[in-house]
């Protein structure tokens, strides 16, 4: 015998009657549903609202395709459809090559990074960070798939072409021959000097080359003269590129790091530019650049005894400028004061002639009245000089008998003999 369902029962509930106060019971809710949908309408709406920072620039996309670029203030996108990406333009941001740096301040270095091969086949340990900025956010965001892996490996490949271009044995080389002599410059301008003051007192000045005639001269116009001044490359508009007004035989660890620097930055940028990478290099930092482990300690000792050396020069080319200067000084003073001198007693044996020819002139005229005046002259200076006179007449003088006053200047002794 077949079950009977609990609805056909007298005693069941009625189908009918459940599905009526279900439908009362939907009934009363029925206005939440287009509420609802209005606050998803609304939320959705909002939701393409999107603000753009100063520096930064929103690069808008409908259906995945680059449409346009929202530059700083309030925009809208519209949902679902277009997608935003904010890039930031200002913020300069650092990769750093040889080493990582550590949440504690200290850095840990990457061996495989920082070794590299110089051109006279050493090896160096470099550390080097990158900075760099967005200048293209289209180019940044779509072009590459890792911008920052990207600019890592060609940071590693421009510093080690540049390393593998200079030296590093320049350090324990020996000073070039410019520095050795120290006075030979000196001799040859003081040559000159005494040349051209003993011109000068002769009167004849010193010949000096006519450039019309040297012009005129095709012999003297056919070596043409070294010029050894960096010229401007064209398009730079008189500027002279600082690479050309270094030296790139000096090596890496010392006066080649600043151009080391220079080259690296400006090929890093030609390899993002080759890349279409968007990015900006604005800056490239040597961070370390020593010898390896195994033998830093005595490259240290050759640079530092090379450091000695050319203190050593510096200290004896300041002695020289010190010294020379003022042995040239008093040397010229004594020069002066002999000159002085010279004129001195030329111009006052002048003074004693003329006044000698004056004289004589006026005795020719007179020699008798010129006579006496120089007798009575001569006598006035003389007899100037005597703190006692007495005047005897010449017939009196004659028959007066000479007396010697031996007690003059005598002190007498107390109780003695008078």
């Amino acid at each position: 015998m077949a079950q009977m369902s609990d609805f056909q029962g007298d005693d069941g509930p009625d189908l009918k009657a459940v599905v009526d106060e279900y439908r009362k019971s939907l009934g009363r809710f029925r206005w939440l549903l287009p509420l609802a949908g209005l606050v998803l309408i609304i939320g959705l709406g909002l939701s393409g609202l999107y603000s753009v920072e100063p520096g930064e620039v929103g690069v808008v996309r409908t259906f995945g395709a680059e449409t346009g670029q929202s530059q700083p203030g309030l925009h809208y996108a519209v949902p679902v459809v277009q997608t935003v990406d904010l890039v930031d333009m200002a913020k300069v941001r650092r990769e750093e090559v040889g080493f990582r740096s550590a949440k504690e301040g200290a850095s840990q270095r990457v061996d495989a990074e920082a070794l590299m091969l110089t051109g006279d086949e050493n090896i160096i340990e470099a550390q080097m960070i990158v900075q760099y900025q967005v200048r293209d956010p289209s180019l940044y965001l779509f072009k590459l798939k890792n911008p920052q892996k990207t600019l890592h490996a060609a940071a590693q490949v421009a510093l080690r072409g540049v390393v593998g271009q200079m030296r590093i044995t320049s350090a324990l080389e020996e000073l070039p021959d410019t520095v050795a002599p120290l006075f030979d410059n000196d001799e040859d301008e003081e040559a000159a000097q005494d040349e051209a003051e003993e011109a000068a007192e002769d009167g004849e000045p010193k010949d000096e080359p006519d450039p019309d005639e040297d012009a005129a001269d095709p012999k003297k116009g056919a070596e043409p003269k070294d010029d050894k001044t960096p010229k401007p490359k064209k398009g730079t508009k008189g500027k002279v590129d600082p690479l050309d007004a270094m030296d790139p035989s000096t090596d890496i660890l010392t006066k080649g790091r600043e151009r080391a620097q220079l080259l690296t930055k400006r090929k890093l940028q030609e390899l993002m530019d080759l890349y279409e990478s968007g990015l900006l290099v604005t800056e490239v930092k040597l961070q370390v650049v020593d010898a390896p482990d195994e033998v830093k300690d005595a490259f240290h000792d050759v640079v530092r005894a090379r450091e000695e050396r050319e203190q050593l020069i510096n200290k004896a080319r300041g002695y020289r400028e010190d010294r020379v200067p003022k042995a040239r000084g008093e040397a010229q003073k004594v020069m002066r004061a002999a000159e002085g001198y010279r004129q001195e007693r030329v111009l006052r044996a002048r003074g004693e002639a003329a006044r000698f020819a004056s004289i004589l002139a006026e005795y020719e005229k007179a020699r008798g009245i010129t006579r006496d005046r120089l007798h009575l002259e001569t006598m006035e200076r003389i007899l100037k000089s005597v703190p006692k006179k007495v005047y005897i007449d010449e017939k009196v003088g004659r028959n007066a008998l000479p007396l010697l006053n031996l007690n003059q200047g005598i002190t007498p002794v107390p109780g003695g003999a008078q």
